[in-house]
C-alpha cells in the first residue's frame, strides 16, 4: 500500500504517480457540510469530480481506470471510535492509501 499524506489545509492539489499512472488530485474539505471530497485527473482527463471521501469504501469504484486498483481511507487504530472529520484526517487518525493489486488480493482473501 502507498500512503497518500493529507495536510492541514481545506484545499490541496498534488500530483502522484501510482503504478506508473500519473494522477492529479484535488482534495478539499467543505467547512459548511463538514466532509472531505476529491477530484481525480488521469492522463489529463478528469475521471472523478467531487466524490465524497468516506472511510472503508473503495473510492475509485465504480470507475475503473486502467492501471489503478483501489483507493481507500482507513483508521490507523481499528479500536478507535473517532469519526472521519477534518481533524482526524489531517492528524493521522485516518489515512488515505492506494492499494496495489497484490495488497488488494490479501485484503479480499
Amino acid at each position: 500500500m502507498i500512503e497518500i499524506p493529507i495536510i492541514n489545509q481545506t484545499y490541496q492539489e498534488f500530483t502522484i504517480t501510482l503504478h506508473n499512472v500519473v494522477c492529479d488530485f484535488i482534495i478539499s474539505y467543505n467547512t459548511i457540510s463538514k466532509f472531505w471530497s476529491f477530484d481525480l485527473r488521469v492522463n489529463n482527463d478528469w475521471v472523478i469530480l467531487g466524490k465524497r471521501i468516506l472511510d472503508n469504501i473503495e473510492l475509485l469504484a465504480p470507475i475503473r481506470v486502467e492501471g489503478l486498483t483501489a483507493l481507500i481511507v482507513t483508521k490507523v487504530n481499528e479500536n478507535s471510535n473517532l469519526p472521519l472529520n477534518r481533524e482526524t484526517f489531517v492528524n493521522g487518525e485516518y489515512v488515505l492509501s492506494y492499494v496495489e493489486a497484490q495488497d488488494l488480493e490479501l485484503i479480499n482473501g
